[in-house]
């Protein structure tokens, strides 16, 4: 009945380790967005045919449209959803994990009921 109790910190463990590794791939992919921005950013600073703020803004909102950058910033999107999803499925775990201790912890207060 209760076989399956030994599972959860295994598969909990395991649900940890994702969100590690996809921390990882979300910080390297904000320093690929970082970067590429700093590059946007170069490019402004030093383009003199760009006299003034709102020339300066309209160029920034050009070159955020790059293909290259909308692929930075939906590899940064998809990574924070997938390790929220990832944090969501590990706290359902957990919280299985508890609800299961509890039914056990009462099948055994009940055979102690029983036999007293």
């Amino acid at each position: 009945m209760f076989e399956d109790l030994r599972d959860y910190p295994s598969t909990i463990a395991k649900i940890q380790l994702q969100i590690l590794r996809l921390d990882r791939k979300i910080r390297t992919a904000q320093q690929d967005l970082d970067g590429y921005t700093a590059d946007i950013e170069q490019a402004i600073a030093t383009d003199p045919e760009l006299k003034n703020d709102q020339q300066r803004k309209a160029k920034r909102l050009e070159l955020m449209r790059d293909t290259k950058y909308t692929m930075l910033v939906n590899a940064l999107a998809d990574g924070i959803e997938r390790r929220t999803r990832l944090e969501i499925e590990l706290q359902l775990q957990r919280s299985e994990f508890s609800v299961r201790k509890l039914e056990y912890r009462d099948h055994i207060a009940s055979k102690e009921a029983a036999a007293a």
